[in-house]
């Protein structure tokens, strides 16, 4: 143990600790104490001793602590653990008044270990390698996380930490699902070695202004999902960019993705400031993944080939798009009321509602080997390509030369007829 304030209490206190332990109803004299709580088994020193821990706490000999080690001891300051080397499941758990840690040697902080320690505003443990779930979720007075040896940070394992300003873990490689979810003062992430960003890891992080991640491979589901304040991306290496992953960051200005080959659905829903993006190996964009890109003026993807329902739904500045798309789903161009002009190298198929809206829509060129399969004239509907209009004017289908008769008799384009062009 280290230095304790003997007083009658506490010797009270540590008496009534060992009869609930032992099962037992014997009276100790403070001589009987220490014998009683060694038949108690290993940890029993820890347990018991710990209910009447006040202020600081030191103890040098102490390796490992167990499950609920010190939980609840409500009037422990700062406790000093100089060669702890695991921390177990809730080992700190509801230390409402625990307000700075050191263990420089400990290597493992266990789930749930310091859960709920409201107080907590500095822990030192620089050689921890992997910190586990819960570990400090709720630990609403740390301002800042320094692990510069964690390799692994575990689900909600800072979740609703909401004074954390800064988080740095360099040799991280995966981050935990929801790990700093509810942390809305997250203003600066330092994990340039990570990996792996699972779902709702970053949700919520309204201060979080850039994202640095030249390894990552990897974005998942709502990753950084309502970053208000996200304004720059630097993800050379992420193939694949989950559901919702930048849904609502409606400071992000520019997307440059070079290995990018899938976006999900509703991904960049919402940007309402990107105003460029490019993506030169994507071959997917997923339901709504740019709906709502209101600023979006350029967007570049020469090798896809399949576009979702309402994928770029409501982009009112997109005025020009080519792309070698082989399915445009329903509402896929829906609303963008200053596209131009649309060319599709290899179109297949177009769906209901493609193009309703497009209200500036002069020229579509089809250039495809076959005629396309069209779903219904409501993919043009308030267009100026639409079998009526009162808009006043007309656009143009233009077709391949050699399919441009088939194109006059197919189902549903013989309506469009006096629309198509020989190209």
């Amino acid at each position: 143990m280290g230095k304790v304030l003997v007083t009658r209490d506490y010797l009270e206190d540590i008496a009534s600790a060992i009869r609930e332990k032992a099962g037992a109803s014997d009276t100790y004299a403070p001589s009987q104490m220490a014998g009683a709580i060694r038949g108690l088994g290993k940890g029993a020193e820890i347990e018991i001793l710990g209910r009447s821990l006040t202020g600081h706490y030191e103890n040098a000999g102490l390796q490992a602590m167990g499950d609920y080690a010190l939980a609840g001891c409500s009037k422990l300051a700062a406790v000093s653990f100089p060669n702890c080397r695991d921390v177990a499941y809730g080992a700190f758990r509801d230390c409402n008044r625990l307000s700075e840690v050191y263990m420089p040697m400990c290597d493992v902080i266990g789930p749930s270990a310091f859960f709920n320690c409201q107080a907590l505003e500095k822990i030192s443990a620089p050689a921890c390698f992997a910190i586990s779930d819960y570990a400090f979720a709720n630990c609403r007075a740390l301002e800042a996380a320094s692990f510069p040896s964690c390799e692994t940070v575990g689900a909600y394992a800072f979740q609703s930490c909401s004074n954390l300003e800064t988080a740095s873990f360099p040799a991280c490689t995966t981050i935990g699902k929801a790990a700093f979810f509810d942390a809305p003062a997250v203003r600066e992430a330092a994990i340039p070695n990570c990996r792996t960003i699972s779902e709702t890891a970053f949700m919520g992080c309204r201060q979080l202004e850039s994202l640095y991640l030249p390894y990552c491979r990897t974005l998942s589901f709502q990753a950084f999902q309502s970053c208000s304040r996200l304004s720059s991306v630097y993800l050379p290496m992420v193939t694949n960019i989950g559901s919702s992953c930048f849904n609502s960051c409606s400071m992000l200005k520019e997307i440059d993705l070079p290995s990018c080959v899938t976006l999900s659905m509703c991904a960049f829903y919402a940007c309402y400031s990107l105003a460029e993006a490019n993506l030169p190996e994507c071959t997917s964009v997923g339901t709504s993944c740019f709906a709502f890109c209101s600023a979006l003026e350029e967007i570049s993807l020469p090798k896809c080939i399949y576009a979702g329902s309402c994928a770029f739904y409501g982009c009112r500045s997109l005025s020009e798009v080519e792309m070698p798309l082989t399915h445009i789903g329903s509402s896929c161009f829906n609303s963008c009321i200053n596209l131009q002009q649309a060319s599709f190298s290899a179109a297949s198929s177009i769906y209901s509602y493609a193009f309703y809206g497009c209200s500036q829509l002069q020229s579509l060129y089809l250039l495809g080997s076959s005629v396309v399969s069209l779903a219904s004239i409501t993919a043009f509907m308030s267009t100026p390509i639409s079998v009526s209009t009162i808009i006043g004017r007309f656009g143009s289908i233009f077709v391949p030369s050699s399919l441009y008769a088939k194109y006059r008799t197919a189902s549903v384009w013989s309506l469009f007829s006096d629309r198509l062009v020989s190209a």
